[in-house]
């Protein structure tokens, strides 16, 4: 599985290397079940901070545990969308890991 998902990786990155550039360009952030909390955000500043440097259109995926900073209508949702950017949040039933777990 780790092969396939390093040689889909590499396809992707140069589909996204364009007219000779180093880095691929990005079209888009998603965040699948996103841990915006402790140990990994300290404070809403922080997270402000975090999603002001993404400056492409996002995906969001939350869980049913997941805090309501990344749920529809929340922090993330709001931030991006007052900065002019689209923001998709598709909130699901299941729990952390669901997406390692077998078929979506």
């Amino acid at each position: 599985v780790g092969a396939v998902a390093a040689a889909m990786l590499a396809q992707a990155t140069a589909e996204h290397l364009h007219d000779g550039a180093e880095a691929p360009v990005l079209v888009g952030t998603v965040f699948a079940y996103p841990t915006f909390s402790r140990p990994y955000i300290r404070d809403h500043e922080e997270l402000q901070k975090l999603i002001a440097s993404i400056e492409q259109p996002m995906l969001v995926m939350p869980v049913a545990d997941d805090a309501q900073e990344v749920r529809s209508g929340g922090l993330i949702e709001q931030l991006h969308k007052a900065h002019g950017l689209n923001v998709e949040i598709v909130e699901f039933k299941a729990v952390h890991g669901f997406m390692t777990q077998g078929n979506i």
